[in-house]
């Protein structure tokens, strides 16, 4: 059995530690900390605009439809680059919530705007009975 990465996927993996790589270094980190930014915007747009948020969002409501291993491809770079970016929150989690559980309507309305980063959310599992604003 073969578990190593796809000629595309290692591509990914690639393109995404090159972007990060030089994005997010950790004296950006520190400018962001040190200004009292809760993520990197700049770079949040950049990922909207390669495509990366839309990894794991299908093709229909404005995604790529890659697979988990794809995103989790994208993530391991993240993860390697130690990026100030709602990624996992937002795109793994709540855009996956949304995708598996989410009518058309709710699909339709956050699941675009989660790919081009004009929304980021997060999952709530025990928020109670709600009536929040929803989704940032």
């Amino acid at each position: 059995m073969n578990f190593d990465l796809s000629d595309e996927q290692k591509m990914l993996a690639e393109q995404a530690r090159s972007l990060l790589g030089d994005r997010s270094t950790p004296d950006r980190l520190r400018t962001l900390i040190d200004a009292g930014a809760e993520w990197d915007e700049p770079l949040w747009r950049e990922i909207a605009e390669m495509g990366f948020l839309g990894a794991g969002i299908a093709e229909d409501h404005g995604g790529l439809g890659m697979t988990e291993l794809d995103l989790g491809v994208i993530s391991e770079e993240m993860g390697r680059a130690n990026v100030a970016l709602p990624f996992f929150s937002s795109i793994v989690l709540a855009a996956d919530a949304i995708q598996l559980a989410g009518n058309d309507a709710q699909k339709a309305k956050w699941l675009p705007r989660l790919v081009s980063g004009e929304a980021i959310a997060t999952f709530a599992y025990a928020e109670g009975s709600g009536g929040g604003p929803g989704p940032r």
